[in-house]
């Protein structure tokens, strides 16, 4: 038991300090901040100098360079009202920002704060995927395989509410995995996380009406989808359109506010091709395929149980909803769902090797 939880401690701490000490800065920070400072009631240039000082504050400048170079960016950099309408694709992620700006009170800079809320919520993760893993019976050792094939310490590094998604969607499927009735209620609060979290919400509940809790399942979804609604609404989104427009049609055009969706069938076809030829040449897509082709070959063996749902489908279900929905095949969407994926896969890999045949 204390090795085990030494290898746990261990693990934690690395992913917590590789996320605070080695941080992976991308432009989605500056908007996070920007959000943030939107917020406490900053507009217009005032926004801009706020928000572009604090940024300069905390990074090298050759990372401030990079994080300012290109059309997009320089015309964002220059123009306070195309970083004003870059924000609502940017505020919808509740949760994340007002921690932030909880965090910033006690003197923290936004930046800092960021970087934090990634790195911790990352760590608290592994922990919980250590709790499933002990709920599995599985040596404690893959710990830290899973934590790297997955992911994590990418999450830790990026300054995003990536990390916060993929606590919550792992407690989710825990909760599911220990019949705690904690499912409830973090399938209300997912979409306050990562607004596509609603999807793990869809699918919890679709397995909690089957499985028998009808009313209550119900319940927690329809609060759910008004609880995302209510989100979009008040960040002032511009919806999925406007959002699949802005990441493979138009890409990253300076006003997004101003943006008219293509009319074009190939336009919408294209990024999905791309993506196919992007997805099987990632990582997790090679742990997905290798889960797949086991469950091809020892379907015989496979027990259509609780456990099966919980660890395989219903992640396998999100990621494959996640990608229809929106075809990019970054690693950081994916990596709740690729963990829980390699829990299952040794777990179905353990009883193979346990109900084979012995020679001799």
């Amino acid at each position: 038991m204390i090795r085990k939880n030494m290898l746990i401690a261990f693990t934690v701490l690395l992913v917590l300090f590789l996320g605070l000490l080695r941080p992976s800065y991308g432009w989605d920070m500056i908007a996070y901040v920007a959000a943030s400072y939107q917020q406490d009631g900053y507009k217009g240039s005032e926004l801009s100098n706020k928000t572009y000082s604090a940024v300069k504050a905390e990074v090298s400048n050759e990372v401030f360079s990079e994080l300012t170079k290109g059309n997009y960016k320089n015309r964002v950099y220059a123009d306070p009202i195309a970083l004003d309408q870059q924000i609502p694709m940017y505020s919808i992620k509740v949760v994340y920002v007002e921690l932030m700006r909880c965090i910033h009170k006690v003197g923290i800079g936004y930046p800092k704060c960021s970087r934090l809320i990634s790195a911790c919520f990352a760590a608290l993760s592994v922990i919980i995927l250590a709790r499933l893993i002990a709920k599995t019976q599985l040596p404690m050792i893959l710990l830290p395989i899973i934590v790297g094939l997955a992911g994590y310490i990418l999450l830790a590094k990026l300054p995003t509410p990536d990390s916060i998604s993929c606590f919550f969607s792992a407690w989710a499927i825990l909760s599911l995995a220990t019949k705690s009735k904690s499912n409830f209620v973090i399938c209300v609060i997912l979409p306050f996380m990562r607004p596509d979290d609603i999807l793990l919400s869809v699918l919890m509940m679709g397995f909690k009406f089957f499985e028998g809790s009808k009313w209550s399942s119900l319940i927690s979804l329809f609060i759910s989808l008004i609880g995302y609604e209510c989100i979009n609404k008040f960040a002032g989104n511009y919806g999925w359109l406007n959002l699949f427009n802005f990441s493979f049609i138009n890409i990253y055009t300076p006003y997004p506010a101003n943006l008219v969706p293509s009319g074009r069938l190939d336009d919408y076809v294209r990024p999905y091709i791309a993506g196919v030829e992007t997805l099987i040449t990632e990582r997790f897509f090679i742990i997905y395929a290798l889960a797949l082709c086991l469950l091809w070959i020892f379907k015989t063996k496979i027990r259509f149980d609780r456990k099966f749902w919980i660890l395989f489908v219903i992640p396998l279900s999100f990621a494959a909803m996640h990608f229809v929905l929106f075809p990019d095949c970054e690693g950081r969407y994916f990596v709740f769902s690729t963990s829980i994926i390699c829990v299952w896969l040794f777990s179905f890999i353990k009883r193979v090797r346990e109900t084979a045949p012995q020679s001799g």
